[in-house]
């Protein structure tokens, strides 16, 4: 049968349009120039808006540290790809079109008595992997991204509380660093003029001096670590450390009280930010789980041919199915399982780590209590009625006044010795909450919000 010339090319035109049909345009490309995203970044973390005659406040900290966390904006990052995904619907499968010639003859084909044309179209029905089954997975798949960038919101705002409080420790440290030096100094200069008086030996001046070289050495390791504290505060907040300014700020007062170990268990369970993420994930493993499961059956193929030829024409409409006799999914579908059980596992092993953690840090918060307790009900009032007794011994003149110095040096050692331990009453608060994952001392101005709200 011959083929009008029009037909050709009207078939060439439509066998030529059919794959174009669902292409799209490449998107334009977009190098990453290293040198100009230093400027940006630089820029960002020099520019940001802080309060510069009044300290950062823990609200204006967290939401300096929503907006630039280098963990949360890649956490973010990766939920938005995810999102995006969610978002866009799984296709149905394409059909297959075929066109082309046909030869018949006996002997050289190429010597074909007679010619024809032959056409096709089919289908294959997605039984085995239905749309709906991909979309709600992608569903699942973006929920479980929420909630990572939710654990790394979660993660970075209990550091943030933990350098928080660390910093504001920091400056008061230095204050009070200063302030012993200042009074050590004072007894070194007074016990100097009392041995040039006749009323002291060079043994004590030198003892003083040993004394007065100590303090200034904590001095000045209290000035590096307020400084480090400052730096890894900003380094949380994606900011320039010259940005941060917490001189004045206040922290929380600390409960007398200790809340009961197992109401801090209940609220990790239902809070702690790993156990989110493991939850997610679980909910993605019974998806995928699905997911194989429906591929065990046997998709339809449904076709619909045209053959013309010399001198008759043909018209077909077959169908067809896998036959199941081998069981091809066994692989997926094995794999699938072990992985719900084994995250599954994984949530049993986080809760039971997560438990000894929480008793852990919980009896460090007790043991450094009652360190602080017994400097401040026991130490300090025992060395201020030894400063009374011997100021009290001095202006009755019946005692050395080198020994109302060297008490007035202990008081401030006592000091110092009350300062560290309230510093690790706070470093223990800050393990607790870490260990439980969620916020348990309560501050005034403290902000919490969720992934999203503004994204």
């Amino acid at each position: 049968m011959f083929i009008h010339a029009p037909w050709r090319g009207v078939l060439l035109l439509v066998a030529c349009a059919l794959p174009i049909c669902g292409c799209v345009a490449t998107p334009p490309a977009r190098p990453l120039d290293p040198d100009a995203l230093l400027a940006t970044v630089r820029a960002a973390r020099a520019e940001a808006e802080t309060p510069a005659d009044r300290p950062l406040t823990l609200a204006e900290a967290t939401a300096l540290m929503r907006a630039a966390n280098p963990s949360i904006r890649e956490a973010r990052a990766a939920w938005h790809v995810a999102d995006s995904i969610a978002r866009t619907k799984t296709p149905m499968p394409n059909p297959v079109v075929s066109l082309g010639p046909l030869f018949f003859g006996q002997g050289n084909i190429l010597q074909a008595a007679t010619t024809g044309f032959a056409g096709g179209l089919g289908w294959t029905t997605p039984i085995a992997d239905p749309p709906r089954l991909a979309d709600d997975l992608n569903r699942v798949r973006a929920g479980a991204a929420f909630a990572r960038a939710a654990a790394a919101e979660r993660s970075a705002y209990l550091d943030l509380r933990a350098q928080y409080a660390r910093a504001v420790l920091a400056l008061e440290g230095e204050v009070i660093g200063a302030a012993v030096l200042e009074a050590t100094t004072a007894a070194l200069e007074a016990s100097r003029r009392m041995v040039d008086a006749g009323q002291g030996t060079a043994l004590d001046v030198q003892l003083l001096e040993v004394q007065r070289a100590r303090v200034r050495t904590t001095t000045i390791t209290a000035r590096g670590a307020s400084r480090q504290a400052r730096y890894a505060m900003a380094a949380i907040l994606g900011l320039d450390p010259e940005r941060v300014q917490l001189a004045g700020a206040t922290l929380p007062t600390l409960p007398e009280v200790l809340p009961a170990l197992e109401s801090i268990e209940r609220a990790a369970t239902s809070g702690h930010p790993r156990l989110d993420e493991l939850r997610a994930e679980y909910l993605v493993a019974e998806r995928v789980l699905r997911q194989e499961a429906a591929r065990a059956n046997p998709s339809v193929d449904i076709g619909l041919t045209f053959e013309r030829t010399q001198p008759s024409n043909e018209l077909g409409l077959p169908l067809g199915i896998e036959l199941p006799i081998f069981d091809r999914n066994q692989v997926g579908l094995a794999g699938a399982l072990a992985e719900r059980d084994a995250v599954r596992e994984r949530y049993l092993a986080t809760l039971s780590r997560l438990l000894g953690d929480i008793a852990t840090a919980y009896a460090g918060v007790e043991a450094h209590m009652e360190t602080l307790g017994a400097i401040e009900n026991d130490v300090l009032p025992a060395t201020e009625r030894a400063v009374a007794f011997a100021r009290a011994e001095i202006e009755a003149g019946t005692a050395e006044a080198l020994h109302f110095l060297a008490t007035v040096t202990a008081r401030a050692d006592v000091e110092l010795e009350r300062f560290e331990a309230l510093t690790a009453v706070r470093a223990a608060w800050a393990a607790l909450e870490r260990a439980a994952g969620v916020p348990l001392l309560d501050w005034p101005d403290a902000i919490e919000s969720t992934v999203g709200e503004d994204d």
